[in-house]
């Protein structure tokens, strides 16, 4: 797909990235949080947010490095992208990579599925894939019923692979948490979701 075809509207949190749809295809829309200011949180609280918001891995790492008992700043920035489809034809936009700090990417167009396929989504951080990130995954079959959501782990390849039993809106995304490399802050989290729908 031709980048110079690409539109960005940027605003003073977010950043819009869109692709023209007139003409049949498949395409994605992405949109990227700028970083947010550092929160400082008590310990409690801090160990809290990292069970309220399904991040183990680094709350075992606190436990582990002796931690729990102390404080924390940290900040954070989102990233979302929707696949959507118009008309009948399908083209590759669908695989576009955006560049996002955390990132979804599928292997295979969600538009020529049908319920019962288990495509692959490749977790990205700062454009790299992420072993054994843990993933969420869940949806809607009708405006009026929610599918209780999932969790399952990438593999050492970084790609998690999801069971879609059913048609609908599905999403899938993750929390990335790691410490940061920086005198401002002790942890930097990065948000990505990817949403598509499953005829």
């Amino acid at each position: 797909m031709d980048s110079t075809k690409w539109d960005t509207l940027t605003d003073k949190t977010t950043s819009w990235l869109l692709y023209p749809t007139g003409k049949p295809g498949t395409y994605v829309v992405g949109l990227s949080s700028k970083v947010g200011a550092a929160r400082l949180l008590e310990a409690k609280d801090f160990n809290q947010h990292l069970v309220d918001y399904g991040l183990p891995d680094m709350l075992a790492e606190r436990n582990k490095d002796g931690s729990l008992k102390s404080a924390a700043r940290y900040r954070l920035n989102k990233q979302a992208k929707a696949i959507f489809q118009v008309g009948a034809a399908h083209r590759d936009g669908w695989a576009t990579t955006l560049g996002h700090p955390a990132e979804l990417v599928p292997l295979e167009n969600p538009y020529k599925m049908k319920a019962g396929a288990t495509p692959g989504f490749k977790c990205l951080v700062d454009g790299k894939p992420v072993p054994n990130q843990l993933v969420e995954i869940g949806g809607t079959a009708t405006a009026a019923e929610q599918r209780p959501p999932v969790t399952t782990r990438c593999d050492q390849n970084g790609v998690v692979k999801v069971m879609l039993n059913r048609a609908g809106f599905w999403y899938v995304k993750f929390i990335h948490m790691a410490r940061a490399n920086d005198a401002k802050v002790d942890y930097e989290s990065k948000w990505a979701t990817i949403t598509f729908e499953v005829r």
